[in-house]
């Protein structure tokens, strides 16, 4: 699992990292990839899946960014097409209906790619 903190960009050469972050996260990388895989399967594709989650900092919120890849019966796993954020604490999925679009969208391009 890696840890990404979202932050500003900043202009000068210099970085100083010093991160202590203590919280008790009430949905597991697990729980949140099966709710992932749950939704895909049942609203958009049974092509579709995710991956091991990062966990996100995002200001005050901790968030499970799950990968979301596409499969194909005939190829295995063919390639990222985007990803869901989980709020680690609700177990909410942040998905909108262009992110939804945009998966799709990305999923489309990548079979036209890849089948003869």
């Amino acid at each position: 699992m890696a840890v990404v903190l979202k932050q500003s960009a900043r202009f000068d050469d210099q970085v100083h990292i010093d991160i202590s972050i203590r919280a008790d996260l009430n949905v597991s990388a697990y729980v949140a990839r099966r709710q992932v895989v749950g939704y895909l399967i049942d609203n958009v594709s049974d092509h579709l899946g995710g991956e091991t989650p990062d966990l996100v900092i995002d200001g005050e919120r901790l968030l499970w960014r799950v990968p979301v890849v596409l499969y194909l019966t005939s190829r295995g796993k063919v390639g990222q097409v985007g990803t869901i954020d989980v709020d680690a604490q609700t177990g909410q999925l942040q998905i909108t209906p262009s992110l939804i679009e945009d998966i799709e969208h990305r999923a489309r391009r990548l079979v036209d790619r890849t089948t003869p």
